[in-house]
């Protein structure tokens, strides 16, 4: 018969006075559970690289020329486009002159050297006629990759892009399919809590490992566009459910003084997965083999996940106090010392979990003086970093360079944010840190832009800008839920944080610009200008590095009302 928890006696976080806070086995079982997170990176760089959109043109009879290569005849191709006047993107619509003058310039070309110069001839020829070309959109010829340009382990592949011709008029259908993720991580971070709450973290993680698994596998095998962006929307949701559960479990089947450790271990898992996709998709270049790889990956995990023991916490919650204490048992067990006395987990039955008290609604947090100010500010800042985060991430084929080594390099300047931001939010403060980060990303943000409009080759400024951004989102973390009191902390850090996603769906649609002649300057001047403004405002908010962690929302607008009249600021 289950044990029945005594009213009035000890609160449950009391059990780790007698068990460790961080055993071997405890940190063993964090590892495993956040192995899904290392597939939430993985799939949050996927566009970079399955939807990896190489150079192209419209199909000419040009193309069927022998004795020039590839480049020369894209060259010749963009070079025709640009004389006659086209106002479009490179390579979306095509420079047509009759045939008998195309033949005649290509007879004339043919039969001289076959240097680097022949192209160069043949653009002399074709523009030195009486008749101009007429500008043509690409129709049914279609389009010329030139997929060599990846630099992959093979030259034989296919991406989203150049499988379903997803460029010129089509491009704002693999623009929805890159903001297609960010969709999905916005629904998941909505559906994460119940699924959690509901049936167990155990239970979470192991469906949505399998259902991740299943999507990504589905993705690659059905190959069909509309299919595509909705398992691609699938996968992400599923990932993000299984990274937010992992998070529950680790904190609590930790003491209190090492609940840090699965936020740091996640977000390093997170920035491996960011930069492991370089090494993955080096080797499995084509679209549906990297998507199947990262399906297996994903499976792989399946083969550890029921080992994993429920949260015991999660158990008592349920009244399923017999299994709860036969994890506490084994928490126990694995951290005694062979040679020592073995230590002996707590009868489960003395301690009870206190319910919390019904958190107030969200108009008490939308009309409070001073938390509307910090829901409004937070949002925005949330909104800011998710955009610049991912303009810099899905921007990296704009960057000179290999492809591969550029997102790798990203990776590991993120991983780096999340060693730096810690130590440096504590020793100058969160406020201070987020604002000078946020000055610095808006600054790399301008700079990169100078970079695009001159052609200049250097990556510095978008990779300290990808750095910096990296490190504010670690940050604002912390500082919103210190800004936060406990009654409402869960809901305002989850509502804020996921109207942040909607930066991450703006970034795609933003970057299209790069490339629209004219508009070459509008995102990186939005991201800077977002980034700078937004680190301004949040000096409105205080400082919370040294306050206490206020319960509810009247004793923290109490306690700031208080110190602003300290300071005589005005309103």
């Amino acid at each position: 018969m289950e044990k029945v928890p005594l009213d009035g006696k000890r609160q449950f976080d009391d059990i780790w006075d007698e068990l460790p806070h961080g055993g071997r086995y405890q940190i063993k079982l964090v590892v495993f559970s956040s192995y899904m997170t290392l597939i939430m990176g993985l799939s949050a760089m996927y566009p970079v690289f399955a939807q990896y959109s190489p150079k192209h043109h419209c199909r000419t009879s040009l193309d069927d020329l022998t004795f020039l290569s590839l480049d020369q005849i894209h060259d010749l191709s963009t070079k025709l486009q640009g004389n006659c006047a086209s106002t479009t993107k490179s390579g979306c619509e095509k420079c047509s002159y009759p045939e008998e003058i195309v033949s005649s310039c290509i007879n004339q070309t043919s039969t001289t050297s076959f240097s680097n110069s022949t192209s160069d001839d043949i653009f002399n020829c074709l523009t030195s006629n009486k008749i101009n070309g007429s500008l043509e959109t690409c129709g049914a010829d279609g389009n010329v990759f030139l997929q060599h340009g990846l630099n992959a382990s093979s030259d034989s592949w296919e991406s989203a892009v150049t499988q379903f011709d997803l460029v010129c008029e089509k491009e704002i259908l693999n623009t929805y399919m890159i903001s297609a993720g960010s969709v999905g991580f916005f629904i998941g971070s909505l559906l994460a809590g119940v699924h959690c709450d509901t049936f167990g973290r155990k239970n979470a993680i192991m469906v949505h490992t399998l259902t991740t698994t299943f999507s990504f596998a589905a993705q690659a095998l059905i190959v069909n566009q509309y299919a595509f962006l909705v398992l691609r929307t699938l996968a992400a949701t599923f990932s993000v459910i299984g990274f937010l559960s992992a998070l529950t479990y680790g904190v609590e089947i930790l003491g209190p003084s090492r609940r840090s450790l699965p936020s740091t271990i996640l977000c390093f898992m997170f920035a491996g997965g960011c930069a492991g996709i370089s090494v993955i998709s080096f080797y499995l270049p084509d679209w549906q083999n990297l998507t199947l790889g990262i399906a297996a990956l994903s499976a792989f995990n399946i083969i550890f996940l029921p080992f994993l023991p429920e949260s015991p916490r999660f158990l008592v919650t349920k009244g399923r106090y017999e299994e709860a204490q036969a994890i506490l048992d084994r928490f126990a067990i694995e951290a005694s010392d062979q040679d020592g006395e073995p230590l002996i987990a707590p009868d489960i039955s003395l301690f009870v979990i206190e319910k919390p008290p019904k958190a107030p609604p969200i108009t008490d947090i939308l009309f409070s003086k001073f938390f509307g100010k910090v829901f409004i500010l937070t949002s925005m800042a949330y909104f800011v970093v998710n955009m610049v985060y991912y303009g810099f991430g899905y921007g990296v084929n704009n960057l000179s360079g290999s492809i591969y080594v550029n997102n790798a390099i990203n990776g590991a300047l993120e991983a780096a944010a999340y060693g730096f931001t810690a130590p440096i939010t504590d020793v100058f403060g969160r406020r201070k840190s987020i604002v000078a980060l946020f000055i610095l990303s808006g600054v790399a943000c301008f700079a990169h832009m100078g970079v695009l409009l001159t052609s200049i080759s250097t990556n510095v400024a978008a990779f300290i800008g990808k750095f910096a951004s990296s490190a504010v989102f670690c940050a604002l973390f912390t500082f919103s839920a210190e800004l936060f009191p406990t009654e409402v902390r869960s809901m305002g850090v989850s509502i804020t944080s996921m109207i942040g996603r909607i930066g991450s769906v703006v970034a795609p649609f933003l970057n299209m610009l790069i490339d629209k002649p004219g508009f070459e300057w509008v995102p990186h001047t939005t991201f800077a200008t977002l980034s700078i403004l937004s680190g301004f405002l949040l000096l409105f908010l205080p400082e919370t590095k040294s306050l206490p962690l206020f319960q509810t929302v009247e004793e923290a607008e109490e306690f700031h009302a208080s110190e602003k009249k300290k300071r005589n600021i005005p309103n």
